[in-house]
């Protein structure tokens, strides 16, 4: 996902990998990464693969204004409360170089079928897409975006990852809790999303049928269909 917004190694790059977690490989391949996270036991993971870590929050992140090429993040912003969220963009964009790029796949709230059908049953969208993933701060696509522009970020690209079409066996992880309060439409998919998610090799093939649908979804429905989006903003 990350390969094409910053494709090109270079060395020389300075990249912060905020709520960095045990490290992502995949980051080294395009510069100096440094770590950043508040749960001190994961630091030591990211120590063996990063050039330095640190353990802070993002609220008040520990360099001088202008420092990085890149913030980058992989599945972390949804789960910043509300009441932080301009705190830490606020720190985002002051870390970054003029010209530098924030990068991130957030998990965001979404309007596609499968979040209105969760949001349908007392108690069941809480707990299963904001309590057990912690996922406090989800929000809308549009909301995000325009998060970002306060901040005096300027948007280079914003896509979305997952709308209607799931990738295969993630509706049965979900929808398989309080099974019997779902309609019976939503049960059978669940049956079926089951089954077809056993085999990796039925899920691959799965997912490469299912691409130009997931294009033609995307291209008939509204950012907001999105619950998760690729973005890049540049200082």
């Amino acid at each position: 996902i990350f390969y094409n917004e910053m494709a090109g190694g270079n060395k020389s790059r300075l990249i912060l990998d905020l709520g960095c977690g045990g490290g992502r490989h995949y980051f080294c391949n395009y510069g100096q990464v440094v770590g950043v996270d508040p749960v001190l036991e994961l630091l030591p993971m990211a120590k063996k693969l990063y050039a330095k870590v640190y353990h802070a929050g993002g609220y008040q992140l520990p360099f001088a204004d202008n420092t990085f090429d890149y913030v980058v993040s992989s599945d972390v912003l949804g789960h910043i409360p509300f009441d932080k969220k301009d705190v830490l963009f606020a720190e985002m964009h002051r870390v970054l170089k003029p010209g530098g790029r924030a990068v991130h796949v957030i998990e965001t709230d979404a309007t596609n079928i499968w979040f209105r059908q969760a949001k349908k049953i007392p108690g069941f969208f809480e707990k299963q897409f904001v309590d057990i993933p912690g996922h406090v701060g989800l929000e809308l696509p549009t909301a995000l975006r325009k998060r970002f522009l306060k901040h005096g970020f300027k948007e280079v690209r914003f896509k979305k990852l997952f709308g209607n079409l799931q990738p295969v066996g993630n509706i049965a992880i979900v929808f398989k809790n309080d099974f019997d309060k779902h309609p019976a439409w939503v049960r059978l998919v669940v049956r079926v999303d089951e089954v077809l998610g056993r085999k990796l090799i039925v899920r691959e093939a799965l997912h490469l049928l299912m691409e130009p649908l997931a294009i033609l979804d995307d291209s008939l429905t509204s950012v907001d269909n999105g619950c998760g989006m690729l973005v890049v903003f540049e200082k």
